[in-house]
C-alpha cells in the first residue's frame, strides 16, 4: 500500500515553513505522497475546522490563512524529489477552467508527472456558497459547471488544437503547451447517484469522501463500474481510489479520543452547516446513515487500533491511502506522529 499526509496549509501549525518542512519530512520517511485542499473560511469557521492538527488550541486572533493549493505545491515541486504532490480537492467551478488547465498542466510537467489533479464540485455550506458568489459563480449550477469545465479541461489536454462550446465556456482553435505528464484526472464525491455517475464519466480516479467506510468505499467502486460499463466507457484497468481518513495514535484509545474528539464532531458540524433536523437532512442529502458520525469513520487508537483500521481498507482492494493528522502541541507532534507511522505502523503493509 501507499500513505500520504494531508500538509499544514491551514490550522494550528500552518505556516510556509511547516508546509515544507512536513513535504520533506513525508518523502524522507518513505511515504508516498503529500496533499492540499482548497476550503473556503472566514475567521469564525477557521476555529472550529482543521484537517491538519486538533482544533483546540487555535487562537482566536489567529488570521484564517488558507494556502493557495496549486502555487503551493509548484514550490513544492522544486524542493521535494519523489513523492506525489495531491489536491483534494480543487472546487473546479471556482475556477476559469482554462487558466487551471495551464497551471495543472505546467505543475505537472514541472515536477516529473508527480501531480494527482483532484477536483470536485465544491463545499456544502454558507462559507462555500459565500465564496462562490462573491467570484459572481452561480452556487445552485455548480454541479452543471462542474461537467462543463471537467470535460473543457480534458479538450485542451488531449487536442493539439481544441475547441468547445458550451454554456458555461467557448473556445476555438485553442494551442495551451506543455501538456501535462500525468493527465489524470481524480473526481472527488461521495455516493450519491449524480456524483458516482460523474466519476463513472469523467474521472481516471476517484476521491472518494472521507465520510466513507472501508466497506461503502468498496461498493462504490463497483457502482463505479457498474456506471462506466452502461455510459460504454472502457479502460478502467488503471483506475485510482485515494481515500482518505482522520489519523491519531495515543499509547491508550482512550488517549487518543481525548486528542481527537472536539476536532471529530466540529467537523461533523462544519460538513452539516447545522445541528438537529438539519443534520439530519444533511445526512439523508449526503447518503449518510442516521448514526453517521465522524468517529465511525477514522483511525483513532493505539498502534494495533490503526493496523486493524488500515487492513479493512487493504481488504477492500485500497492500496493508497491518505491522512488528516489530529495532534496538539507544535509542528513537532505532527513529525512525531508521521515517524510512528512511518516507522511502526506503514512496515505492515509493504
Amino acid at each position: 500500500m501507499k500513505f500520504g499526509i494531508a500538509l499544514p496549509i491551514q490550522g494550528r501549525v500552518s505556516g510556509v515553513k511547516a508546509i515544507i518542512d512536513t513535504a520533506n519530512r513525508v518523502e524522507k520517511l518513505g511515504l508516498d505522497s503529500a496533499w492540499v485542499y482548497d476550503v473556503p473560511l472566514n475567521r469564525e469557521s477557521y476555529q472550529s475546522y482543521s484537517v491538519c492538527g486538533s482544533i483546540d488550541g487555535i487562537s482566536p486572533n489567529k488570521d484564517p490563512d488558507i494556502y493557495e493549493p496549486l502555487t503551493t505545491l509548484s514550490y513544492l515541486a522544486g524542493t521535494t524529489n519523489s513523492i506525489k504532490l495531491g489536491t483534494c480537492v480543487l472546487r473546479l467551478p471556482d475556477y476559469n477552467p482554462i487558466v487551471l488547465a495551464k497551471q495543472a498542466a505546467n505543475m505537472d510537467v514541472i515536477s516529473g508527472g508527480r501531480l494527482i489533479f483532484g477536483v470536485a464540485i465544491g463545499a456544502i455550506g454558507e462559507s462555500g456558497r459565500s465564496e462562490s458568489e462573491a467570484r459572481s459563480i452561480p452556487y445552485a449550477q455548480r454541479g452543471s459547471i462542474f461537467d462543463e469545465y471537467i470535460a473543457a479541461v480534458r479538450e485542451i489536454w488531449s487536442k493539439p488544437k481544441s475547441s468547445f462550446h458550451g454554456r458555461y465556456v467557448n473556445f476555438s482553435d485553442l494551442e495551451i503547451y506543455p501538456k501535462p505528464v500525468n493527465p489524470k484526472i481524480y473526481v472527488g464525491t461521495g455516493l450519491s447517484e449524480k456524483g458516482i455517475r460523474r466519476v463513472a464519466k469523467y474521472g481516471d480516479g476517484w476521491l472518494p469522501s472521507h465520510t466513507l467506510t472501508p466497506d461503502e468505499i468498496e461498493g462504490g467502486i463497483k457502482r463505479i463500474r457498474d456506471e462506466a460499463k452502461a455510459l460504454g466507457r472502457s479502460g478502467f484497468s488503471g483506475f485510482d481510489v485515494i481515500p482518505r481518513t482522520y489519523l491519531c495514535i495515543g499509547s491508550s484509545r482512550e488517549e487518543a479520543w481525548n486528542v481527537a474528539s472536539n476536532t471529530l464532531q466540529s467537523r461533523l458540524r462544519k460538513l452539516s452547516g447545522a445541528v438537529g433536523s438539519r443534520e439530519l437532512e444533511f445526512k439523508q442529502k449526503l447518503g449518510l446513515p442516521k448514526n453517521y458520525t465522524e468517529e465511525s469513520r477514522a483511525l483513532i487508537g493505539t498502534e494495533a487500533d490503526v493496523v486493524n483500521g488500515i487492513e479493512k481498507y487493504r481488504k477492500a482492494g485500497i492500496d493508497h491511502l491518505g491522512f488528516y493528522c489530529i495532534f496538539t502541541g507544535g509542528v513537532d507532534n505532527l513529525f512525531e506522529l508521521i515517524e510512528t507511522l512511518a516507522r511502526n505502523i506503514i512496515p505492515s503493509f509493504r
